[in-house]
């Protein structure tokens, strides 16, 4: 077990590793100095990692690509799909909301079991839609200095 902690360690400080991502990979990358962004990988080479904001697929400004030098690199992250993580956070919204509507009274025209069907949808919309935004899926280390 030792063994395999060590070769993923060293696994994790393979900067080759980061330059044979496939670009439109969805990224983490922490660096010094700034906070953890989430972006969309295009290339890597001996000096620099450049990826793409992952906003440019929402608005119809463009937005510059990121640009981090190796040495300033603490960390890469591939991420989860947006797919996986919306739905986790559909399953997880669906079941607070019907928890939710089956908790509460029924009001003579919705019965609980009405409500928590209604809730449990309206729960999936919504817990998609935060988990599609803001992953709560983390993957797996690829890079760490």
């Amino acid at each position: 077990m030792m063994t395999a902690a060590m070769g993923l360690k060293a696994q994790s400080r393979d900067w080759a590793a980061v330059k044979q991502i496939a670009p439109e990979t969805m990224i983490t990358v922490k660096a010094d100095g700034r906070h953890s962004v989430m972006c969309l990988f295009q290339r890597a080479n001996e000096t620099e990692l450049i990826c793409e904001p992952r906003m440019r697929a929402y608005y119809a400004v463009e937005f510059p690509d990121y640009r981090f030098g190796r040495r300033h690199v603490r960390e890469v992250r591939l991420e989860r799909s947006n797919e996986e993580n919306a739905a986790v956070g559909g399953l997880v919204g669906a079941g607070v909301g019907a928890a939710a509507g089956a908790l509460g009274k029924g009001n003579g025209t919705v019965t609980r079991g009405g409500a928590a069907l209604m809730m449990g949808g309206i729960g999936a919309l919504l817990g998609g839609t935060f988990g599609h935004t803001f992953h709560v899926l983390r993957g797996e280390v690829i890079y760490r200095r």
